[in-house]
């Protein structure tokens, strides 16, 4: 009798497991839409694209040369180009630039500068 009772057990215990197995493996997914993965499907969902990538290296060419008569010829025309900040001495540079950086707006950066810098009134030999 007393064997009867483990084997009566044991296959019961083995139905409860496979009632229980069996109810999360129908369940796992409810709730989920099909977009959702888990972690596996989605391991193994970059390892595939991962295996699709090609990387390829190429280095950097320089364009052919351009002589000092070409790089002349490119320039716009100076007088065009009236100065917006005008010289306070005999001595200056002149800085060409991007009208975003230096226009006639008293936004322009550049303009700011060069006026604080004019008015500083820094002089070399005397």
């Amino acid at each position: 009798m007393k064997n009867n009772n483990i084997i009566v057990l044991i296959i019961l215990g083995i139905f409860v497991f496979g009632i229980i197995y069996l109810g999360i493996s129908l369940t796992k997914n409810v709730g989920k839409t099909q977009t959702t993965v888990n972690k596996e499907q989605a391991v193994k969902q970059l390892d595939s694209l991962y295996k699709n990538i090609d990387v390829k290296s190429y280095s950097v060419k320089r364009g052919g040369s351009v002589s000092a008569d070409e790089q002349i010829a490119i320039l716009p025309d100076i007088s065009e180009y009236p100065f917006i900040v005008n010289p306070t001495t005999d001595s200056y540079i002149t800085i060409y630039s991007s009208t975003d950086k230096a226009s006639e707006d008293e936004n322009s950066w550049l303009k700011k500068v060069a006026e604080n810098f004019n008015n500083s009134n820094i002089k070399i030999n005397d």
